[in-house]
């Protein structure tokens, strides 16, 4: 009776410290191995007219903890909010292109919108959100890479120190919706997650690819294949 006591008490120490019981042997349960896209928010492109800020919709349920990417069309310095809490955002610097990117950790978990405010109102605007979940909130190292207009768009060869996310967004020139034809980072196919239009291959003025690596890349340039010319950019965020 001792016995069987005994091992009832350590089957109880170790539920009590987050680990599973499996025919006599604890199993600590593993964390995520990194990040996995999940899904996207987005707004269509809006008229010439200015406004002062855009939201996302509709709305997408995210979990606390989801990295979130937004990236902003038609901006110029700008800022980026939500309907739920979040962390401090970070701006990843830009000084080519009309597409703005900020990157965030979800504090709680809803129903959420993403806002998009330039210091200055403008028409034309779109954007689009990414979602992610397995984010460590410990940022190492972000990049961002741009390139001019051609088709298709190609960008500087980057090198990161770690696993990295990194995402491709296309901007479209003038104002003109454009389709994404195809992509690719490290020379590896990037797959388009989002675009301003909603629906994955139709005609938007912003697009995003992305490629997520489980290793740091050496010297790896990044593409993208647009309907027409387009400008591009990669942000790559360390993790």
């Amino acid at each position: 009776m001792k016995t069987l006591a005994s091992v009832v008490l350590l089957i109880a120490c170790l539920a009590a410290h987050g680990q599973a019981i499996f025919f006599g042997q604890n199993v600590t349960p593993s964390a995520p191995s990194g990040l996995v896209y999940k899904q996207f928010a987005y707004l269509p492109q809006q008229g010439s007219s200015s406004v002062a800020s855009i939201t996302t919709a509709p709305n997408i349920t995210v979990s606390a903890g989801d990295l979130v990417v937004v990236g902003c069309y038609r901006v110029n310095s700008f800022t980026i909010a939500s309907n739920l809490s979040i962390s401090a955002v970070t701006y990843v610097p830009n000084t080519g292109l009309d597409i703005k990117v900020g990157f965030f950790e979800m504090l709680a978990s809803g129903s959420a919108n993403f806002t998009c405010t330039p210091s200055t109102s403008s028409g034309f605007m779109a954007m689009i959100a990414l979602d992610y979940s397995g984010w460590n909130s410990n940022t190492l190292a972000t990049q961002q890479l741009v390139s001019s207009w051609a088709t298709p768009c190609s960008t500087p060869a980057f090198t990161t120190s770690g696993k990295t996310l990194n995402i491709i967004f296309a901007d479209m020139r003038n104002f003109t919706a454009r389709s994404f034809v195809s992509a690719s980072i490290a020379g590896n196919a990037a797959t388009e997650r989002a675009n301003s239009a909603g629906t994955l291959g139709a005609a938007s003025s912003i697009s995003a690819a992305d490629y997520i690596t489980t290793t740091s890349v050496t010297s790896a340039p990044a593409s993208i294949t647009i309907s027409a010319d387009v400008a591009c950019q990669v942000v790559a965020i360390t993790y």
